[in-house]
């Protein structure tokens, strides 16, 4: 299985409560639901306020790396993807979790 680990962080100057910051989320967030191979999702806002904290975190498991390009290039990851580059940025780590990815 794959884990897939994104941080995001606002730019610099974007309130959480900035339209573009909401839809960008909310898109984020239900993005779990409409795509097939998918096993888990997590998605929300960071509740530590540590200097060093991201804004947002993500959380998705698949059952294995051909699942997760399949995810990396569906459509409605793409159009999400366009949104939160207007908005934030994001490191990520794709973790193989039970030897099987």
């Amino acid at each position: 299985m794959i884990r897939h680990i994104v941080l995001f962080r606002r730019h610099p100057g974007m309130a959480a409560d900035d339209p573009a910051v909401v839809a960008a989320v909310a898109a984020a967030a239900g993005l779990g639901r409409r795509i097939p191979g998918i096993l888990a999702w997590s998605f929300g806002p960071n509740v530590t306020e540590r200097e060093i904290a991201y804004d947002y975190g993500l959380v998705a498991d698949l059952p294995d790396q051909q699942a997760l390009r399949a995810y990396l290039e569906h459509p409605a990851h793409l159009r999400v993807i366009t949104e939160l580059r207007g908005v934030a940025t994001w490191v990520i780590a794709d973790l193989v979790v039970d030897g099987s990815g």
